[in-house]
């Protein structure tokens, strides 16, 4: 896989294109991001989530996969102004403690000088719900649909009073109690604002994102649909 690097990043990797040598068919363009942030840190020290395109000029989300073999062009958001809204989705084996330092490194590099506050929630698999000992949780997305609307619901967010960045990242897969579901961040003006902001966030995620949870307990399983549970049979 060749990557291409433009302005700071060239400069902190030394070099304007490196090749990464990896294994499979498709590569998801998030792993390569996170590989190059792993082999060059003072790419990482930058802080700024970078925009990704292809060989055509289209951005890339972290989530599309491409073919081995292919180019990639990996730069730093354009001179317009940096990206104020950060979404992902992840599988199951993402380390949370990366995961929730990524919203805070994003929240806190692209917020403006004006920024006052940040504030994060991180929502946990209970280990007990509806009465009932808690086994697992099983998260299905709808893909790159799912990160559009979140992408949506984002940018919305930005759009409140006072609000400066926008982050947050949704598991999918199989999730165990005590585990992180989901880090959801923002940073405003004031703690008002990211307050307001921050509820609204939480809200919308959890009532419009095609994501679908299955709950697995001691005595079946069932999905859980709005305010109402569906019983399933076993897999």
């Amino acid at each position: 896989m060749q990557v291409k690097l433009y302005s700071l990043l060239r400069k902190a990797v030394g070099a304007g294109s490196i090749t990464f040598k990896l294994s499979g068919d498709r590569v998801r363009v998030g792993d390569i991001v996170d590989l190059l942030m792993k082999e060059y840190p003072e790419a990482r020290k930058l802080g700024f989530n970078p925009v990704v395109l292809d060989s055509n000029g289209s951005r890339l989300s972290s989530e599309d996969r491409i073919s081995c073999g292919a180019t990639i062009h990996v730069m730093p958001p354009p001179s317009g102004g940096a990206a104020r809204v950060f979404v992902e989705l992840v599988g199951p084996d993402e380390p949370e403690g990366h995961v929730i330092e990524r919203v805070l490194s994003f929240l806190r590099s692209n917020a403006g000088d004006d920024t006052g506050a940040v504030l994060i929630f991180i929502g946990l698999v209970r280990r007990r719900n509806l009465g009932r000992n808690v086994k697992a949780l099983e998260y299905e997305s709808a893909g790159d649909l799912s990160l559009r609307v979140f992408e949506k619901i984002a940018s919305d967010i930005l759009a409140m009073e006072g609000v400066r960045a926008v982050a947050g990242v949704h598991y999918t897969g199989r999730r165990m109690p005590g585990s992180v579901t989901m880090v959801l961040g923002v940073a405003g003006v004031s703690r008002t604002h990211v307050l307001d902001a921050l509820r609204v966030f939480i809200d919308r995620v959890k009532h419009e994102l095609p994501v679908w949870k299955r709950e697995y307990t001691e005595e079946g399983s069932y999905y859980i649909l709005g305010g109402d549970t569906l019983e399933v049979d076993e897999d």
